[in-house]
C-alpha cells in the first residue's frame, strides 16, 4: 500500500492555473509542503510537490499560503530526471509528488495576528 501522511508547512502561496484536458479547461492548483525529519544537526527537510485538481483546489488555494502548517495524506510517488540547465546541469534530481492529497488547514494562517488576552477591567 502506498500511503504518506506529512506534516509540514507550505513553502510558497498556492498557484492555481486552467489546463486543457481532451478540450475542457480545468483548474489545477499546486503547492509544495517542506516536512523536516530528526533534530539538530541530523534535521533535513523534503519538499513534497502536491497538485489538486478541479473546484476542490481552488477552493483551498486562498489558505495554503506561504508558512501554513498543513497535514497532507495520500499517495506519493518520485520523478526523477537528470538536470539540463542551471547549477545542478548534470545531476541526478527527484522529487516527491502527491496527486489529490487530502489536505488538512492546521492552526492559524500565518498572517493572522494572535488573538489579545482577555484582561479584565480593574474595578
Amino acid at each position: 500500500m502506498n500511503t504518506f501522511i506529512g506534516i509540514g508547512h507550505v513553502v510558497n502561496d498556492a498557484a492555481t492555473r486552467t489546463v486543457s484536458i481532451g478540450g475542457v479547461p480545468t483548474l489545477v492548483t499546486d503547492f509544495t509542503v517542506a516536512v523536516n525529519e530528526g533534530y539538530g544537526d541530523a534535521q533535513k527537510t523534503d519538499y513534497v510537490r502536491c497538485t489538486l485538481w478541479r473546484e476542490r483546489g481552488a477552493k483551498l488555494a486562498q489558505y495554503l499560503v506561504k508558512g501554513r502548517q498543513v497535514t497532507v495524506k495520500g499517495a506519493i510517488s518520485a520523478q526523477a530526471w537528470i538536470a539540463t540547465k542551471g547549477e545542478n546541469a548534470g545531476k541526478a534530481m527527484c522529487q516527491l509528488v502527491m496527486s489529490n492529497p487530502a489536505v488538512e488547514l492546521e492552526g492559524r494562517k500565518p498572517e493572522q495576528p494572535e488573538e489579545p488576552p482577555f484582561i479584565p477591567d480593574e474595578a
